[in-house]
């Protein structure tokens, strides 16, 4: 008996189910779509915690600075020594005992 020659059959004509079910149809895989979004969720707001408490914290460290930086100007503070006539041009408006060099 002669071998039937016919369409010879390739991976296109395999049938699969693929994209034919919906989540609707299988309850475990959005069971497990609600439990991934829970995990996520829980790890978003764990991360939005710790990021309020370090702008907290560089808050804080920002007044600290603030009242240091006031502390330390009031006690560099020193009256402003009156030049004399003689100085016009050459009259250091800096105080006394005070000087930047770089």
């Amino acid at each position: 008996m002669p071998v039937p020659r016919g369409r010879i059959r390739g991976l296109q004509d395999i049938r699969t189910h693929a994209g034919r079910a919906d989540e609707t149809r299988l309850p475990h895989q959005a069971l497990l779509r609600i439990a991934w979004l829970e995990m996520e969720k829980y790890r978003h707001v764990s991360e939005r915690q710790s990021a309020v408490q370090r702008v907290r914290s560089i808050d804080e460290r920002v007044r600290e600075i603030g009242l240091e930086q006031q502390r330390l100007t009031s006690l560099v503070r020193v009256p402003r020594q009156s030049c004399n006539s003689d100085c016009e041009d050459g009259c250091d408006s800096r105080p006394s005992g005070f000087k930047i060099r770089y």
